[in-house]
């Protein structure tokens, strides 16, 4: 069975870079879609780019749960913690980079991306195989990937006043 588990790992990486890679550019592609904005980047920030791992991860976390959960009943969470990891590498990655060079260039952007699924998957597959899961990590984790969905759709439209929620290029002048 872990094989089909690295099988299905590898697929959900490059479901997730190449859905979310896609993802960047749907919010234009629907003509600015109210309903797109809430799953898709309706700028340039940070926070917004979030999404691009956030929800093809959790599409496939849901769709693989479907497939393996007889097999690995935590998986769910274990994916909601490596989702979460994910987003939190984006944050760090992304941010000492340009801390560091004073600007973002896009392909460092698109390999921060591409680390941070990684990170996530390996993550989620790290926990999987703890032979004690934690129990008392799941509801917090529940909470924590459904605190964020709504935030997501909650900041689309009400973004506040931070740098995270700015782009980059406004937050480095």
């Amino acid at each position: 069975m872990r094989k089909f588990l690295k099988i299905y790992t590898v697929a959900g990486i490059l479901f997730t870079i190449g859905v979310g890679s896609l993802a960047h550019f749907i919010y234009q592609w629907t003509g600015e879609n109210p309903a797109a904005a809430l799953f898709v980047p309706v700028n340039e920030s940070t926070w917004e780019h979030l999404k691009l791992l956030f929800f093809p991860m959790m599409v496939y976390s849901l769709w693989e749960v479907a497939l393996l959960h007889g097999k690995w009943p935590e998986l769910f969470y274990a994916d909601a913690a490596g989702v979460l990891t994910g987003m939190l590498s984006i944050i760090v990655l992304f941010y000492t980079y340009t801390g560091v060079l004073g600007r973002s260039f896009f392909p460092a952007d698109l390999g921060v991306f591409c680390i941070s699924v990684i990170l996530a998957f390996l993550t989620s597959r790290r926990l999987l195989h703890k032979k004690a899961w934690p129990g008392a990590w799941k509801w917090p984790l529940l909470a924590a990937v459904t605190v964020c969905a709504i935030a997501f759709f909650f900041f689309t439209w009400n973004p506040p006043e931070l740098g995270l929620f700015r782009s980059p290029d406004t937050v480095f002048r």
